[in-house]
């Protein structure tokens, strides 16, 4: 029987009781020992036990385990006066054995001495809906884990170098990065301080690189520093950061590009600036050049047989020419002549020049070895700029080479590309003008303008070709020729 203290308020008891009967979540009335005085029929369906069945009981009967010492605790500081109320959720265990998810509001109710009288229990079933929140969390937490996979995944096709930081600490480097920085190696990166690749002299950069980024801001700036990679090379980068989430962690994502590559992309394009520039001014002072330089050769031709002494005379013919050549090379690079293609047999274009030079090979005393003879090997080319490729490249080595010297012609054939080796004994290239050689007016002779050159590199590219110059103190020159192979038809 529930025993409610004597009230001024309005409604009757009748209406107290039809209340404490009617509610819709479940409710009960504890002793100060914590049995059950009183239960409502909302309770006894919760619990699936009948009335009768629960004031048998008390409520650390229907308590999970796990949950009792925490309720009990609460439940004494609500008798001792510590407590006035208390809310919490807990575990109950249904008459089946199956566990409930509660939401439990306890107060005590006192007399007017404040004395406490017994215990009112309101009691919500919140199983369901917990479940439904584990769902939806379960839920959450796949579509995380999917996000962060095709996150992921994503990264790993980005063709620069990904690293997620996450206070300076690699936690993830992509596929990119390992190869890039960690020799292969995927567990090279994580793990890792960034200040660990990244020398000393840019660490205060990076620092401050990675200060700016917040969650909430992306500042798309990038900046350039050095790091060394696995076996201690040494790569200038470009960095561009950006904040991410990372395993539920504020992260920095470092995207590096290796800038050797760009480097060589914007000299190229400088070079082609510069190539551009000086055929421009070639035709201009070759045009200007030419003019004069007739006149003066044909009143040349008319003092010769005036003058007594032909030795000056003859001098000056040998200059003329030498202006006249270069001016020739000049007008080369500003209009090149038109080309005529046609299969070209590598072995007798090389024969029709070595014996074209050999008388010139005899003055200055250095012997031309050609490659040992071989099956016909075609290409697919202009034969007269292909002959003036090998003409200078031969010509400059017999002019590298000392009295006495050799130079050496050799050929090789692989994977549909043919490749042509002139080299000489002479000192070598000086490092300082290695990397320019091939540049206009950057050449090893006394008297040269580096003209020749750049017009060999200019032909061997205009046949899909490249040129290559290697070099060594006192261990001669070498340049390659590579030219694709052609095949000619069997007509």
């Amino acid at each position: 029987m529930v025993v409610f203290l004597k009230s001024t308020y309005p409604f009757d008891r009748t209406v107290l009781i039809n209340a404490f009967k009617c509610a819709s979540i479940g409710m009960a009335v504890l002793s100060l020992k914590g049995h059950w005085l009183n239960v409502n029929p909302a309770f006894c369906r919760i619990l699936g036990y009948t009335e009768e069945e629960l004031l048998e009981l008390n409520f650390a009967d229907i308590t999970h385990p796990d949950d009792l010492t925490s309720d009990l605790d609460m439940f004494n500081r609500l008798i001792t006066g510590e407590l006035q109320k208390y809310e919490l959720e807990k575990r109950y265990i249904h008459k089946t054995g199956r566990i409930l998810q509660i939401a439990l509001s306890v107060s005590i109710v006192l007399n007017k001495f404040q004395t406490p009288l017994y215990v009112i229990t309101q009691v919500q079933d919140i199983t369901e809906r917990k479940r439904e929140e584990r769902e939806r969390t379960a839920a959450l937490v796949n579509q995380l884990k999917s996000s962060r996979e095709s996150f992921l995944i994503l990264l790993n096709q980005v063709p620069d170098a990904a690293i997620i930081l996450d206070d300076a600490v690699c936690v993830y480097a992509n596929e990119a990065a390992s190869a890039f920085l960690g020799g292969g190696n995927p567990d090279f990166l994580p793990g890792r301080s960034i200040y660990d690749i990244v020398l000393p002299s840019h660490h205060q950069a990076v620092k401050e690189h990675l200060a700016n980024q917040q969650v909430s801001i992306w500042s798309q700036s990038s900046i350039e520093y050095r790091v060394t990679g696995y076996a201690g090379e040494e790569y200038d980068v470009e960095a561009l950061a950006f904040p991410v989430l990372f395993n539920d962690r504020p992260a920095v994502n470092l995207l590096l590009r290796d800038m050797a590559e760009h480097k060589l992309s914007r000299s190229a394009l400088i070079e082609s600036e510069k190539l551009s520039t000086v055929g421009l001014l070639s035709a201009g002072i070759a045009h200007e050049i030419r003019n004069p330089l007739t006149s003066l050769k044909g009143f040349l031709k008319l003092l010769r047989t005036q003058v007594e002494n032909y030795r000056y005379i003859s001098i000056m013919e040998s200059e003329l020419e030498r202006i006249e050549s270069t001016v020739n090379e000049l007008l080369f690079l500003a209009k090149p002549k038109l080309q005529s293609y046609s299969s070209v047999e590598i072995f007798q274009l090389l024969t029709e020049v070595i014996l074209f030079l050999e008388p010139h090979a005899h003055l200055l005393d250095v012997i031309i070895t050609g490659p040992p003879a071989s099956e016909e090997r075609y290409v697919w080319g202009d034969r007269n700029h292909l002959k003036q490729v090998f003409l200078n490249l031969i010509k400059n080595g017999m002019e590298a080479s000392p009295s006495g010297g050799q130079l050496t012609l050799n050929a090789s054939v692989a994977d549909g590309w043919i490749k042509v080796t002139v080299s000489d004994q002479g000192s070598g290239i000086p490092k300082e003008i290695r990397n320019k050689l091939g540049q206009p007016f950057v050449s090893t002779k006394e008297n040269g303008n580096g003209l020749g050159l750049m017009i060999c590199h200019n032909i061997v590219k205009n046949h899909n070709g490249s040129l290559l110059i290697t070099s060594g103190k006192e261990l001669g020159t070498q340049a390659t020729v590579a030219l694709p192979l052609y095949q000619p038809s069997a007509s």
